[in-house]
């Protein structure tokens, strides 16, 4: 077993917390962006004797038998009708005896909900939060947590109530690469996975295309994900209005997403991950690092952590930095990329790996050591 160490912990010492109450968005495996919330689950329930999951919907599938399902059924548009479900389902599972811990992953809405009633009721609660943008959810739901955990220091808004970074939990045994670069010709094949919105900076990503086919056509460029909104939906087709004949002549090509597993396999087709996303670190970013493929973005954290290509800071011009780092990758010599791609690759295994990620939460939700 993967977490051993954590489970036979559990096991020979007596726990001050035995129940463990995990909120979420989505127990999907049909989710291209919340999959890795059910592996989240999976882990985190070897570490205590019963694991509640209140999610918001779940596939109809057979669930791990490490922990029970609830689903709250939330509807969209229909916010108290929502949060009276939430707390009614949430009410309905602290039937179990001994203490308990509630941690909700990536749901700063449910822990403003709920973080109010396990204050009241004497329950530990922790959340995962990792967005530079501090929500008005989380400004409320900050009184009542106690322990907020985030990715990087940098990946937390600033402000009175801190947070703990412990990393990203990157499935290291699924996104993992042997295979070093014997050729360069995928390089040219440029791709980015993730929500297809302007949060991600699409925009920037087809002019760097534009800026590169200046200097050879054979560049193209593969976007990985779909829109989340209509409101993104109604953008992204101004986008290929703007720039219809890269589309038409297949420059850029738009593919659904699809599950994790399936991915891993589907980037070995392509080259260069393109990244424009300006907020936390992103785990698209140590996903693809995880794969061996050259990452290419001017997210802050993670040039912070890994560095750039150029060795040189982003100037005041982003698709000039970003069309440098493209270029830098493609005059590197093979021996040399090869061995960056291992140094990135190794650093997202030390420090951002699922495992770990798991041993550091773990006393957090216990309260051992935990501020």
């Amino acid at each position: 077993m993967l977490f051993k160490g954590i489970n036979s912990q559990s096991r020979t010492n007596v726990l001050p917390i035995e129940n463990l109450v995990i909120v979420n968005f989505s127990m999907s495996r049909h989710s291209a962006f919340l999959s890795h919330q059910i592996t989240t689950a999976e882990v985190l329930s070897t570490c205590f004797q019963n694991t509640v999951v209140l999610t918001r919907n779940a596939d109809a599938f057979e669930y791990s038998s490490k922990y029970k399902l609830v689903v709250s059924e939330w509807q969209s548009r229909q916010p108290l009708r929502n949060s009276i479900r939430l707390i009614l389902k949430f009410l309905r599972i602290l039937r179990v005896p001994g203490r308990t811990v509630v941690f909700f992953h990536m749901t700063d809405s449910s822990a403003a909900i709920l973080s109010p009633l396990c204050k009241l009721l004497g329950m530990r609660s922790v959340l995962w939060y990792a967005h530079k943008h501090r929500s008005v959810f989380l400004r409320f739901a900050s009184i009542f947590l106690d322990s907020i955990v985030t990715s990087t220091d940098g990946s937390f808004p600033k402000g009175k109530k801190s947070a703990i970074p412990i990393g990203q939990a990157i499935d290291t045994s699924l996104f993992n690469s042997s295979t070093c670069l014997s050729s360069k010709h995928l390089l040219f094949k440029l791709y980015h996975v993730g929500r297809i919105d302007a949060s991600k900076n699409i925009q920037l990503l087809i002019d760097l295309l534009v800026s590169l086919q200046q200097f050879d056509e054979r560049f193209t460029l593969t976007l990985i994900g779909k829109p989340t909104s209509l409101y993104q939906e109604k953008a992204l087709s101004t986008l290929k209005d703007e720039y219809c004949h890269l589309f038409e002549n297949a420059s850029i090509k738009i593919m659904n997403p699809i599950k994790q597993e399936e991915l891993v396999h589907l980037v070995h087709n392509f080259g260069i991950f393109v990244h424009a996303y300006l907020g936390s670190l992103d785990k698209s970013l140590l996903e693809a690092s995880a794969l061996m493929k050259p990452v290419v973005t001017i997210n802050s954290e993670y040039l912070t952590e890994f560095g750039s290509w150029s060795q040189n800071a982003m100037s005041d011009s982003r698709v000039n930095f970003l069309v440098n780092e493209v270029r830098n990758v493609m005059t590197s010599d093979l021996d040399s990329l090869n061995n960056e791609l291992l140094r990135r690759q190794k650093i997202v295994i030390e420090r951002h790996s699922l495992e770990l990620w798991a041993r550091k939460i773990y006393p957090i939700l216990i309260e051992k050591g935990s501020k």
